[in-house]
């Protein structure tokens, strides 16, 4: 069984500024990953931790609360000059309310992909 990769710290301080503040992990403000445990529903982020969810945890809070999608898929990368190629995984940030592509982005792993998404997805919230 695979587990969910958690956000990065430079990712859970973003998302602190777009208001999530719900997870079971938290980052201090040194960047030390602390694990709360299973308690009843989510904690609250306090001033000085930020919440530490996983991708997929963040990925649908933007979705469902900002109706952002970050969509990752398998896609292979070519430069302008085409002497090269990178095979990984990229993807687009969406917006469905209005119907629009916003940005790109391209990871050589699937988390990678999508911590990248995830970011640029956060720096689209006002």
């Amino acid at each position: 069984m695979s587990t969910d990769t958690i956000i990065m710290f430079k990712t859970a301080k973003l998302a602190k500024t777009k208001g999530y503040k719900y997870a079971y992990k938290f980052y201090n403000n040194n960047g030390k990953l602390r694990d709360f445990g299973m308690v009843s529903g989510y904690s609250n982020c306090t001033e000085n931790n930020y919440a530490a969810p996983t991708q997929s945890m963040l990925q649908r809070w933007i979705r469902e609360t900002h109706y952002i999608e970050v969509l990752p898929q398998n896609c292979i990368e070519y430069p302008l000059d085409k002497e090269f190629r990178k095979i990984g995984y990229g993807g687009s940030v969406y917006n469905s309310i209005i119907d629009t592509n916003f940005e790109s982005f391209f990871g050589l792993t699937y988390e990678e992909a999508m911590e990248d998404g995830l970011i640029k997805a956060l720096n689209l919230i006002k």
